[in-house]
């Protein structure tokens, strides 16, 4: 209170305090050796104002998701409390300021790893492997002031773990982490041990008499959509994905046998993955549920997941299928929505994965996948559309399709989502499009644009 009421008795002095913090923050992200982050981030290089402004806006949604008093100003006492964990001396958090303050989800985390592999390797590094000796099974995040995990188990906890070490590894350099050792789950092994263990998990997935591995309910997947259940395309096609990585790293470590039992193993399940495409529905895939009945869904995760991993192996008929399908079905005004409005249980009134708008990182992977297939313009064209909901600030959880004018909802420009959506406002999630950025197009080191 006493330092609210010293604020308020010199409200200007205070606020350009904050002003000129934020403005050395933001500056010190894009210097290399700067006295604040363990790493930088490239400046982008474009003459492009919309992409240029999409780039910036997705990193400062990670930055805003910075905490440093969760950890270091408490390491002493719960260091008892909690047996052992003594926090992290800087963190990022999922979102805020309405719900996940103090948590990591594995899903969201994943998706800006490239940005904060770059940014802040040495938080990375120790975050991600403390996520190993967790045990990926029991939760969907973890709890930076508890330290232990948190939630019920979310289906892709495998692909978000495995990427984003991967991403550790690959944009930090640092290709020793791989011979570390860590326990995990009552065993110890180093960490490219431990990603062969993910990469292979759906094995114990798989039921008795079905082919792909079986990722439950709908409270496991994407929570609101009861016919995207069981054998989805999503997280098997990651699953060939991840032991095509894993046979990658085992033949540079020595161990072709290994890699080629992996590869063999990966070219199998992908022909029963590609089974789920639905070439009669218009460019969208199939979930098999547990009566073996194949169910046609009109989302943009098979797309932005299934569509990304595997499309060296996609025919171009599917390739254009699934474009066309985005296209008339899920792009609308300055966003897209992750459900289509022509699938059987529209309308789906959630902004993350139903009708009325999209997860924030739906788009940016979206954008990523018409890349993977080969279509450039079009990648650049998403990226531009996509930059317009900037407008309202950072990145949120999600962002509603919504007009006031009782407009279709196609030519409306997104907003940040409803305030009984049960998202939040700032999320890491919004960091997929410097993630893409980096890795599809040409950054390179220069001066960064003033934050204000």
């Amino acid at each position: 209170m006493a330092t609210a009421d010293a604020d308020a008795g010199s409200f200007q002095q205070a606020f350009n305090a904050v002003h000129d913090g934020w403005e050395k923050r933001w500056q010190d992200a894009f210097t290399p050796g700067n006295t604040h982050y363990s790493g930088s981030l490239p400046v982008l290089t474009t003459d492009d104002a919309a992409v240029s402004r999409l780039y910036y806006m997705s990193v400062l949604s990670v930055l805003t998701n910075e905490r440093t008093n969760l950890g270091a100003d408490f390491n002493d006492v719960l260091g008892r409390v909690r047996g052992g964990f003594s926090g992290f001396d800087r963190v990022y958090v999922t979102g805020a300021p309405e719900w996940a303050n103090s948590v990591t989800y594995f899903w969201d985390t994943s998706y800006c790893s490239v940005v904060l592999a770059l940014l802040d390797p040495t938080m990375m590094s120790a975050q991600t492997m403390y996520w190993l000796t967790q045990g990926l099974d029991n939760g969907y995040a973890v709890d930076c002031i508890q330290g232990g995990p948190v939630g019920p188990w979310y289906s892709a906890n495998d692909i978000s773990v495995f990427t984003t070490i991967l991403n550790y590894v690959d944009y930090s350099g640092d290709r020793s982490a791989l011979d570390a050792t860590i326990g995990a789950d009552g065993e110890t092994g180093t960490v490219l041990h431990q990603l062969k263990a993910i990469a292979t998990h759906w094995r114990k997935l798989v039921q008795a008499g079905q082919p792909l591995a079986d990722y439950g309910e709908d409270e496991n997947l994407l929570e609101v959509l009861p016919n995207y259940v069981h054998q989805v395309s999503s997280f098997n096609a990651a699953n060939v994905w991840m032991m095509r990585q894993v046979a990658e790293l085992c033949g540079r470590a020595g161990d072709p046998e290994a890699a080629d039992v992996l590869t063999g193993e990966a070219d199998a399940l992908l022909a029963d993955v590609l089974d789920l495409y639905d070439s009669r529905n218009g460019g969208v895939w199939s979930c098999r549920h547990a009566d073996g009945s194949l169910v046609p869904v009109r989302t943009v995760v098979d797309f932005a997941i299934a569509g990304n991993l595997l499309a060296p192996s996609l025919t171009v008929e599917q390739k254009t299928a699934m474009k066309n399908f985005v296209a008339t079905e899920l792009l609308a005004g300055d966003w897209m929505r992750a459900l289509s409005r022509d699938d059987a249980l529209a309308p789906v009134d959630r902004v993350d994965h139903g009708t009325e708008g999209a997860f924030g990182s739906w788009p940016a992977l979206t954008a990523q996948t018409f890349a993977r297939f080969g279509d450039y313009p079009a990648f650049l064209a998403l990226l531009r559309r996509f930059s317009g909901v900037t407008s309202r600030g950072p990145f949120g959880q999600s962002h509603q399709l919504r007009t006031d004018d009782g407009a279709s909802h196609d030519s409306s420009r997104a907003v940040t989502a409803r305030a009984d959506s049960l998202q939040v406002f700032n999320n890491l999630c919004g960091g997929k499009f410097a993630d893409i950025i980096i890795s599809v197009c040409s950054a390179t080191p220069r001066t960064a644009p003033a934050l204000a």
